[in-house]
C-alpha cells in the first residue's frame, strides 16, 4: 500500500458546482492530505512538535474501545496526553497508508478515513477535522485495529 491522496482530491472534487467552490474544494483536499501526511509521520516519529502542530491539542480527544473479551471499555486520552507520552511506532504507516475517503463541508469542517499499515494489523483511523484561525485541525480521533 502506498500513501494516496490524489484518488481522494479527484474523488471529493468531482460534486458540481460553481467553478470557484471545486476550486475551493481542491485546496482544501491538499490541505488536508498534507495534514494527514504529517500525522501518520508524527505519530510514527513520536514527534511532538509536530503532533501538536496537527492536533486541536487542548480541546481534542482519541476514542477507542479496549479490554479483554467481555470487558472491553470505550476508552479516551486527550490529545495533549497522547502527545506528552513521546512515544514513537516505528511500524506506523511506514509500508503504507491512505485516505479511504474525505467528506468536506463548506470548507469548515472534514471527516477523513484513514487505513494506516502498523506491523502486522491495519488502523482504521476517522479524523474529525474543523478549520480553525484558517488552519485545519484534527479535533477528534477514533480508531480500530483489524487484521490486514
Amino acid at each position: 500500500m502506498r500513501t494516496w491522496v490524489a484518488a481522494a482530491a479527484a474523488w471529493s472534487c468531482g460534486a458540481a458546482g460553481a467553478p470557484e467552490a471545486a476550486a475551493q474544494n481542491r485546496e482544501a483536499v491538499e490541505e488536508l492530505g498534507q495534514l494527514m501526511t504529517r500525522f501518520v509521520e508524527a505519530w510514527r516519529e513520536g514527534d511532538s512538535q509536530a503532533l501538536a502542530d496537527v492536533f486541536a491539542m487542548d480541546e481534542g480527544r482519541i476514542l477507542w474501545v479496549g479490554g479483554a473479551a467481555n470487558s472491553e471499555q470505550a476508552r479516551s486520552m486527550t490529545f495533549r496526553a497522547a502527545v506528552e507520552r513521546d512515544r514513537p511506532r516505528p511500524s506506523y504507516g511506514r509500508t503504507g497508508w491512505r485516505i479511504a475517503s474525505l467528506d468536506i463541508v463548506n470548507d469548515e469542517m472534514a471527516v477523513a478515513k484513514l487505513e494506516i499499515e502498523d506491523g502486522d494489523v491495519l488502523s482504521i483511523d476517522y479524523m474529525l477535522c474543523y478549520r480553525i484561525n484558517g488552519q485545519w485541525k484534527i479535533v477528534a480521533n477514533t480508531f480500530v485495529i483489524t487484521p490486514p
